[in-house]
């Protein structure tokens, strides 16, 4: 069996309450070859079960199970464990709306230049209702200066990029736990453009328990150490 072009990376922790719907949303992608793997990070609830069942009727999911190590070392593990050339991320409680898989691979296999793709964001909260849509800038000129000089990164779960620079610049680093997503574009920067595009291909979820939301002055701090 040939590898995926796409490898989706997962981090699962007590993500019961919408880990099916995010799932359901990956798994019903199409127009591009892609596998899921999903780092269950010693989940305590109904997660394990739910990952089981999903991975029981569709074999493109995959679940690698260790104990509780930490956002950031659970992503770093699903990519080591990665297939696929491209490396897309979504969080658990996230959505991609149709054709994100297919659209930001596009980009990637026929933008060289382009170091990491992503897209325009629809901002949900907990019921799914829609709260707005955050728009970057159109161009990978006008997307990686909004990286680079405006602070206006992709969100974490929306982006794609090549596992070959992903591994080049030294993958996820432990130290930036708050701030991974940053620290990592800031180097990919070396390796290529932003590209945004200009459709809300992935849906965040609000909420008020997120990292973000948690800690982020210590994630403006790392942000600041990583630049």
């Amino acid at each position: 069996m040939s590898a995926p072009l796409v490898s989706v990376v997962m981090s699962v922790y007590n993500d019961e309450t919408y880990l099916p719907a995010s799932m359901e949303s990956l798994l019903a992608q199409e127009g591009a070859d892609f596998e899921v793997i999903a780092v269950d990070d010693g989940s305590t609830d109904r997660s394990p079960e739910i990952l089981a069942s999903f991975a029981q009727a569709d074999p493109r999911l995959r679940v690698v199970q260790q104990e509780n190590a930490g956002l950031t070392r659970a992503l770093a593990r699903g990519c080591a464990e990665a297939k696929g050339q491209l490396i897309a991320r979504q969080d658990a409680d996230d959505l991609s709306r149709p054709g994100r898989l297919a659209k930001l691979a596009a980009v990637l296999t026929e933008e060289p230049k382009v170091a990491v793709a992503a897209s325009w964001i629809e901002l949900i909260g907990p019921r799914d209702e829609p709260l707005m849509t955050t728009r970057f800038p159109v161009g990978p000129e006008a997307g990686t200066r909004g990286v680079l000089e405006e602070r206006r990164s992709p969100i974490h779960g929306s982006a794609m990029f090549r596992k070959s620079d992903f591994e080049a610049v030294g993958g996820y680093r432990p130290e930036f736990y708050f701030a991974q997503d940053s620290d990592l574009w800031l180097r990919l920067a070396d390796r290529g453009a932003f590209l945004f595009l200009p459709e809300p291909l992935y849906a965040f979820r609000v909420q008020s328990g997120s990292i973000t939301a948690r800690h982020r002055p210590r994630q403006l701090e790392l942000y600041e150490i990583a630049v």
